[in-house]
């Protein structure tokens, strides 16, 4: 009889006791046979039942009890995973240290540290010279689930029992660093640096703090040392690639982008890093073939920058077309994009169609204050958003978008031109004279022009005018 025959006929017994509410039997290897199909269908109810039931036929199988422990940790059901452990006893000494050793994992994951206290202390007290592996297990627990801050005060005090303990020193440098503490991570680091030069992690931990410090060729330098330690590392290169980029240094991120893409065997995920690479290289040709494939496999769910740049190389190529359809494609998956609304609105401003443009851009603009946008961006959207207000002579709400503008900065291109403009139509004299004489010569000349309603006047007598209306103005202030 072949495997998969054989499996069938396995699965067909397990199902029909189950709907027949009869207790059949099955030795451990078939017990693991029936687990491994439920896993791999993902059918944890099923998954459950068997292991309950390969406990209870096999109970001295202690790899029955740590194969559902591990299945539902994995399912991040945590408690599930330590009621498994806590309610079968291991027939050994070394087992029931194990069992210790799954709780102290289970405890850490479901972040009740109160407890890792509680066990680690019973091991300590049980078993003095396993304290070094105590911690270790631990430690690494706390590093892989990064609960730093969770586990603060229970590091603490195993820094009190054991102050040279690495693991507990680097849980504690991890904790410096993710809350800001850059310096006195720094410190730390280097210290462990000294006690293992060759650490391949301790390293990449100080590249790590610089890049979180922005200080992008100190950790350059870190990952350099990494890499000794642990050659081609992806990690470590993906790491010194973002690096270079932060630094505008595109053709040295581009090169290690495309070792690591050598390296993974082609992973199609780098694409858009290479490709951005490429464009900012003014490489548009080959940005465009990077990503062509990739924008267009719909089974890839892709960021609006990833798009934005395929569209820049499709203007670029003069592709205007398929630039316009990604265009059209990603208004659609991204409505609420901040950089795709703004692209929109000036679309439309384009069309002429200012009402919509208006909309859109005010949709940006209270989209703001939720993201870290630079001022530079902000100031030309308001700049914008008052220039549509003007043209569709809606006044006051220009003149407030150009106030916004002034202050973040004071010179911005035509800004005295445009307030000028509004303070016209506004009657706001006294606020018209200040921003006129503002002007530049030529900008003087365009405005009187202009926007002197109904004027037949030289620009000289058109100046004389707004000085007699300013003086009217000061003299219904006194």
């Amino acid at each position: 009889m072949n495997d998969k025959k054989k499996n069938t006929l396995l699965i067909n017994r397990y199902f029909a006791a189950k709907n027949d509410n009869i207790k059949p039997y099955f030795d451990v290897s078939e017990i693991e046979e029936l687990m491994f199909y439920f896993d791999e269908l993902g059918d944890s109810d099923n998954y459950e039942e068997i292991i309950l039931l390969g406990i209870n036929l096999h109970p001295e199988e202690n790899n029955l009890k740590i194969h559902a422990f591990e299945y539902f940790m994995h399912l991040k059901q945590y408690k599930k995973a330590i009621g498994f452990i806590e309610s079968f006893d291991f027939d050994d000494g070394e087992y029931n240290i194990s069992k210790s050793f799954f709780l102290l994992e289970g405890y850490c994951f479901l972040k009740d540290f109160e407890m890792v206290d509680t066990l680690v202390d019973k091991l300590i007290f049980e078993k003095e010279e396993d304290i070094e592996d105590i911690y270790d297990y631990t430690c690494d627990v706390i590093i892989t689930a990064e609960l730093y801050n969770e586990s603060f005060i229970f590091v603490q005090k195993g820094l009190e029992r054991k102050p040279d303990h690495l693991g507990l020193r680097e849980i504690n440098c991890n904790y410096l660093d993710v809350n800001e503490r850059y310096e006195e991570a720094i410190v730390l680091c280097n210290e462990l640096i000294d006690s293992d030069p060759y650490s391949f992690e301790y390293w990449h931990m100080l590249a790590r703090i610089y890049l979180h410090q922005l200080k992008y060729e100190e950790a350059i330098d870190a990952c350099d040392y990494a890499l000794i330690s642990a050659e081609n590392e992806p990690s470590i290169l993906l790491q010194k690639a973002y690096c270079y980029t932060m630094l505008e240094s595109y053709g040295e991120s581009l090169d290690l982008y495309l070792k690591v893409y050598k390296l993974e065997n082609e992973d199609h995920s780098l694409k858009p890093y290479i490709a951005e690479c490429c464009v900012k290289m003014e490489r548009y040709d080959q940005g465009y073939t990077w990503l062509h494939d990739y924008i267009y496999d719909e089974s890839i769910k892709k960021e609006p920058l990833v798009y934005l740049n395929y569209m820049e190389c499709c203007a670029e190529l003069d592709m205007h077309t398929e630039e316009q359809e990604i265009f059209n494609k990603l208004t659609v998956l991204y409505p609420e994009n901040i950089i795709l609304l703004y692209l929109k609105a000036l679309q439309s401003t384009k069309a002429g169609d200012d009402e919509a443009s208006i909309e859109l851009l005010e949709q940006v603009l209270l989209k703001f204050s939720a993201f870290d946008i630079k001022p530079e961006i902000i100031m030309e959207c308001y700049f914008k958003m008052g220039t549509l207000f003007l043209d569709v002579k809606a006044y006051q709400k220009g003149y407030e978008y150009f106030l916004k503008t002034k202050k973040i900065k004071n010179n911005y291109l035509e800004l005295n031109l445009k307030l000028a403009e509004c303070c016209l139509f506004l009657n706001k004299l006294k606020e018209l004279t200040i921003y006129v004489k503002r002007l530049k010569v030529k900008e003087k000349k365009i405005f009187l022009k202009a926007y002197i309603i109904h004027s037949t006047f030289t620009v000289a007598e058109n100046e004389q005018i707004l000085n007699i209306l300013e003086q009217k103005n000061k003299k219904k202030n006194e």
